[in-house]
C-alpha cells in the first residue's frame, strides 16, 4: 500500500491517518498489528497503554507510515493490519508487547 501520514495516535497501538481505502472500506483508523499493549492485569494495562502511546507519538506521530497486509475489518470501522515506518515492522519497536505471531 502507499504512505499515509499519521494525524494522531489515539492508544498504544491505535492511529488515525488521512484515510485509507481497503476493498469496498473506507476510514481512517489503524490498530496496528503483532503488539497488543493492554494485555495484563488493569492497573498494569492502563500504565502499559500509556508508556506504549507515548512511544508511538515519538516515533511516528505526524509521519508517513505504510500500510501492510489487512488483518481485519473492526467493528468500529477500523482497520487491523501490519505498517511500517522506514521500512521496519511497527511491531518491532514493541517487543514487549509482541504476540507470538500476527492474527
Amino acid at each position: 500500500m502507499a504512505l499515509f501520514r499519521v494525524k494522531e495516535i489515539l492508544s498504544g497501538n491505535k492511529v488515525r491517518l488521512e484515510g485509507w481505502n481497503w476493498k469496498e472500506s473506507t476510514g481512517t483508523d489503524v490498530v496496528i498489528a503483532g503488539y497488543n499493549p493492554t494485555q495484563g492485569e488493569d492497573t498494569f494495562a492502563t500504565v502499559n497503554e500509556s508508556l506504549a502511546k507515548n512511544r508511538l507519538i515519538s516515533l511516528i506521530d505526524q509521519k508517513e507510515i505504510e500500510l501492510g497486509r489487512v488483518v481485519n475489518l473492526n467493528e468500529d470501522g477500523s482497520i487491523t493490519c501490519v505498517a511500517f515506518y522506514n521500512g521496519v515492522d511497527i511491531s518491532k519497536y514493541f517487543p514487549e508487547y509482541t504476540q507470538a505471531s500476527h492474527p
